[in-house]
C-alpha cells in the first residue's frame, strides 16, 4: 500500500527536500502539493472529513495570522486531518505559536535526517 503524503508549503526548495528525503526514507509513496494556504484548504475541505493522507507536512506559515483560530477551523473543516500534521518551519516560529498548536510535532528548519523515519513512523501509524 502507497503511503500518501501531502507537503503544504510554498517554499519549493522545502517542498523538494522532503520530497526527496520521503523517497528515500518511505519506499512506496504517494505525494501530494499545496503551494498555498488556500490550496491546503480546499484539498482539506474536497475529501468531504475523510483524510486521505497518511501524513501532512504543513508549513508553519500556512497557520495565518491568527494562530488561535487554526486549529477551530481544522476541526470545521476537516477534523480527521490533525492527527497526521507534522508543522514544519524555525524552532522561534514554532515557540510563538500558542499552546495547542505547539502539541503538533515540528520538524525544524534546516531539516534533519536524525529522529525523522522516525517520526514518519510514528505519524503514519
Amino acid at each position: 500500500m502507497k503511503t500518501k503524503v501531502l507537503v503544504a508549503d510554498d517554499d519549493m526548495t522545502a517542498v523538494q527536500l522532503l520530497h526527496d528525503v520521503l523517497e528515500i526514507t518511505v519506499k512506496d509513496m504517494a505525494v501530494e502539493r499545496a503551494l498555498s494556504p488556500q490550496a491546503f484548504w480546499a484539498k482539506a475541505a474536497a475529501v468531504d472529513g475523510r483524510n486521505p493522507w497518511h501524513i501532512i507536512f504543513l508549513s508553519i506559515e500556512y497557520i495565518g495570522e491568527r494562530p488561535e483560530t487554526f486549529l477551530d477551523r481544522l476541526r470545521e473543516v476537516n477534523p480527521e486531518v490533525r492527527p497526521k500534521i507534522v508543522l514544519t518551519g524555525m524552532q522561534a516560529d514554532f515557540d510563538a505559536c500558542p499552546e495547542d498548536i505547539r502539541q503538533l510535532p515540528l520538524l525544524s528548519k534546516p531539516y534533519s535526517l536524525d529522529g525523522f523515519e522516525d517520526l514518519v513512523k510514528k505519524i503514519c501509524g
